[in-house]
């Protein structure tokens, strides 16, 4: 067995591994990444308010890229602002950084991608809609920068 023959094998086990990994983590994510329910959001709001003495926080939201490899027919969709691969990752944490919501997808090329990737996203719907289920009230809201947009659940810099 010659050495390219060796490392392209190596490479199929490792790729086996990595899918098999994420496909894992993928059926774990429901129910490890999960929106607080309306009696954790009081506790989720108290950590916020000791933390930042900001009252009615139940989250604060970002965006980032994630460099990905893309296929050879639609590398132009995927070329972010900073010229390489990507798709977008939008989450929100609770005040223990532990993950409450991701939505990730996006191709990096979207344009505004904070609030765009947010905007088209469940919890955005959800702000949209002033979903008693992510906001059972109307003092309750998320953190973010300025790349989202003030909204009535959506605190962000002024």
């Amino acid at each position: 067995m010659t050495l390219l023959n060796v490392l392209t094998f190596h490479r199929a086990i490792v790729s086996v591994i990595v899918k098999d990994m994420v496909d894992f983590l993928c059926c774990l994510s429901e129910a490890v990444i999960r929106w607080p329910t309306e009696p954790q959001t009081t506790n989720v709001k108290e950590q916020f308010r000791n933390m930042a003495q900001f009252p009615g926080v139940i989250g604060a939201v970002d965006g980032c890229h994630i460099p990905i490899s893309t296929p050879d027919n639609c590398q132009n969709g995927y070329l972010d602002h900073n010229h390489t691969h990507s798709i977008n990752l939008m989450a929100v944490c609770d005040a223990n950084k532990k993950f409450t919501y991701c939505f990730a997808g996006c191709p990096g090329s979207v344009h505004d991608h904070d609030q765009r990737v947010f905007a088209n996203s469940v919890l955005g719907q959800a702000v949209d809609t002033c979903s008693r289920q992510h906001f059972p009230s109307s003092h309750y809201h998320i953190v973010g920068n300025s790349a989202f947009q003030l909204q009535q659940h959506v605190m962000v810099p002024y």
